[in-house]
Formats: structure tokens, C-alpha cells, sequence
């Protein structure tokens, strides 16, 4: 049960030729908070996505809103 959120359609339309999303969300790590519900998420997996020039270390606040307790973050840089 997979949710790919980015605020590129270009990059959903890539995510969904893959076939493992079972939500495409087109939106921004800030806008989180009100494209889903709060505590929604057991984990969140953000891959080269907090580098340089791109999402911001606020943008975690956003992303914990919709995390649930004990849930895990998970964040790969290369």
C-alpha cells in the first residue's frame, strides 16, 4: 500500500508506469498535511529528496504530521 507524492506530473507519470503505487498525489512535502489525513502513515521513504537545492529540513515538520507515532522516516542521499 504504496502513496507516491511529488509535485511534478512528469515524475507521477513515471511512478505509475511502475505499478507498485496504489495512490499517485500530485503535490509539494510542505502540502502534506492537508492531501492527507494526520498520522495517516506507518512509514515514509524519501529518496533524493532532501539534497542540496531541493526539499527543505522544515519540510520534515510537515511530513511528521502525517507520520504516526513510532512510525519510521527513512531518508537516502547519495
Amino acid at each position: 500500500d504504496i502513496t507516491a507524492l511529488d509535485r511534478s506530473h512528469g515524475m507521477l507519470s513515471r511512478a505509475a508506469a511502475k505499478g507498485v503505487y496504489r495512490r499517485l498525489v500530485r503535490g509539494t512535502l510542505a502540502d502534506a498535511p492537508t492531501l492527507f489525513a494526520q498520522q495517516q502513515f506507518s512509514a515514509i521513504v524519501a529518496i533524493g529528496v532532501f539534497t542540496f537545492a531541493h526539499a527543505d529540513p522544515a519540510d520534515l515538520v510537515a511530513l511528521d504530521e502525517v507520520l504516526r507515532p513510532g512510525g519510521w522516516v527513512v531518508i537516502a542521499v547519495r
